[in-house]
């Protein structure tokens, strides 16, 4: 049985090597500001640490340990650093544009992740890398908030109708002149397994200042936490960046109590049994407190170790851009995800959002009365995609 102390050993979140050694310093930052050691800095090769860094979404705090320790940064880690800074405050404003076009639609929006959760964490919007921006938009309000996405030059990724994506999934994904927009009607496609409803998340809200005087509001500090724990371990922690997240609320007292607390409200304290014992034995966190649970949540925390090991194996032996190890992961994926759910119900709705997936949707436009066709559809619709997919990837 894997726990505690055997999840450095047993979970390959990152490969072997100095480059690693450096990532799982920057991740620490800033509640453990010690410089990295000069064998370490001398063996590692800049370029592999630079990707690595940026996988990981860990380039602005591995650049501030690297000053801290006197050592000038190569041209690939300069290069980057300035790419990471253009597109940080492309982000910044972008994200406030959108904000005041959806509020002038009568849209009210939360900002999760990104900037909003770095200054939460940090009170610095720029040390958490972001691919996209992420909105959390009242439901009620989705269509009309598609429609300011729209005005403002974005297109959508999915080609189906908000109402009908609603169905399986939890967004829709904008491309637009100022990178990818992903807008959010629930926190994730089972609604049920973070049972949040938007006037709970607006009425708990936090204001966080972004650019001088100018406030986003986004998640009150304990959901946010215990939101991104859940995000990063659905995702098997694939990027460091999200296990790095939990540094700074594990190490203070009051955080963690609050966190652990909705948790147990919620039912889903074997997530932060998991994410303390992982950010302890993989990261080194000294937390502010013993791993809590009762002898059931501690095995559920088990089960999900073994869940997490199986996808990082699958991440390093097998790729997720192969096939296999594509199936491979959702299948892990979506294992964990009912490891996790609080209650039968939310298992329920879990399994449902199984037998219905966007691609079924895209694949085949069915009226909204005849959705239990997809059940009897998706088998079939599934391999189709699955040869495909296979069939693109093959050498020419």
């Amino acid at each position: 049985m894997m726990s505690g102390r055997d999840l450095r050993a047993r979970i390959p979140l990152l490969p072997p090597g100095p480059e690693a050694a450096l990532i799982r310093q920057a991740a620490l930052w800033p509640t453990v500001p010690t410089a990295p050691q000069a064998d370490l800095l001398a063996a590692a090769e800049d370029k592999r640490l630079v990707d690595m860094a940026v996988e990981h979404r860990l380039l602005p705090p591995l650049g501030k340990i690297l000053r801290a320790s006197g050592c000038a940064p190569g041209s690939a880690m300069r290069a980057a650093e300035q790419q990471t800074i253009f597109r940080s405050l492309r982000q910044m404003a972008t994200t406030l544009t959108l904000l005041g076009q959806l509020e002038k639609a009568g849209c009210r929006a939360l900002v999760l992740k990104g900037q909003a959760l770095s200054a939460q964490l940090y009170g610095q919007p720029d040390i958490r890398m972001s691919h996209d921006i992420d909105l959390l938009i009242d439901p009620q309000t989705a269509i009309a908030a598609h429609h300011v996405m729209i005005n403002n030059g974005y297109h959508p990724y999915y080609p189906v109708s908000v109402d009908r994506l609603s169905l399986t999934t939890k967004d829709q994904i904008y491309t637009g002149p100022a990178g990818p927009v992903e807008l959010h009607w629930r926190l994730f496609d089972n609604a049920l397994l973070v049972p949040w409803d938007f006037e709970t998340l607006w009425a708990d809200k936090a204001l966080i200042a972004l650019s001088g005087n100018s406030t986003v509001p986004t998640l009150s500090r304990d959901r946010h936490v215990l939101y991104q724990a859940v995000h990063g371990l659905l995702h098997g922690w694939a990027r460091l960046r999200w296990l790095a997240d939990m540094v700074v609320p594990l190490q203070r007292i009051d955080d963690l109590e609050c966190v652990l607390d909705l948790a147990e409200r919620y039912q889903l304290l074997p997530v932060m049994v998991h994410t303390m014992r992982l950010a302890r034995d993989v990261l080194g966190v000294e937390l502010a407190m013993p791993v809590p649970g009762t002898e059931r949540q501690q095995a559920i925390a088990d089960s999900i170790d073994r869940r997490v090991d199986s996808l990082a194996r699958t991440r390093v032996t097998v790729g997720y851009e192969r096939v296999g190890g594509w199936a491979r992961r959702r299948l892990a994926e979506k294992h964990l995800a009912l490891l996790i759910c609080p209650n039968a119900k939310a298992a329920r709705a879990e399994l449902f959002s199984h037998l219905v997936g966007v691609g079924d949707l895209i694949d085949v436009r069915l009226p909204r009365r005849l959705t239990w066709l997809y059940f009897l559809l998706r088998p079939l619709l599934l391999l189709r995609r699955t040869v495909a997919r296979a069939i693109r990837k093959r050498p020419g």
